[in-house]
């Protein structure tokens, strides 16, 4: 189909080809292009890409769907889950039965079918769970539904448990009970 040598659709060994005003603005082949070079669509047997303002912003390939720059984008993939980088960090991550928040080596929260982890890199600061713990494991608080402990230089100091209040160590402490008084030793 011809118009005139600016504006042509021409089929041939290397597929079809659409030029309007002088440009190509569409292929189709065995890799076919829809659009110029800055802005266009390619579709190919490794899969989609859709090319804005002359950055690829949205990928399909191989099962994994791309949208964004290499630097700031969601990957979604069907084997390893769904990551949402942002400033070249994966800042959520859902896979596995879990959601992270954060940058991983930094501070970051963790979401999972056991509770919530509050962990800065690769030391846990907080459990939310059927036992939940704030701190390390030397200084913490300890939660459950026995009761509340309080840790300090891994000794466990204060215990609240079954109505009662313990203050101290074995051989030195107070308690408090709400039913028999209160005891020093």
């Amino acid at each position: 189909i011809f118009q005139d040598s600016n504006n042509k659709a021409v089929v041939d060994s290397s597929g079809l080809t659409i030029t309007q005003g002088g440009s190509q603005v569409a292929q189709f082949a065995a890799t076919t292009t829809i659009g110029p070079t800055t802005d266009r669509v390619t579709i190919s047997s490794s899969g989609l890409t859709l090319r804005e303002n002359n950055a690829d912003t949205i990928s399909i390939a191989s099962g994994v769907v791309t949208i964004g720059s290499s630097t700031d984008k969601v990957t979604i993939n069907g084997t390893s889950g769904i990551t949402i980088r942002e400033n070249n960090v994966d800042t959520i991550t859902l896979a596995g039965g879990e959601v992270k928040i954060g940058d991983t080596s930094n501070e970051h929260v963790i979401v999972d079918g056991d509770g919530m982890k509050v962990l800065d890199g690769g030391t846990t600061h907080a459990t939310f769970a059927a036992t939940t713990t704030i701190g390390p494991s030397t200084d913490r608080i300890t939660i459950s539904s026995s009761g509340v402990t309080l840790r300090e230089n891994n000794v466990d100091t204060i215990s609240i448990a079954s109505g009662v209040v313990t203050i101290g160590s074995s051989t030195d402490q107070v308690e408090i009970n709400g039913t028999s008084g209160i005891t020093i030793r």
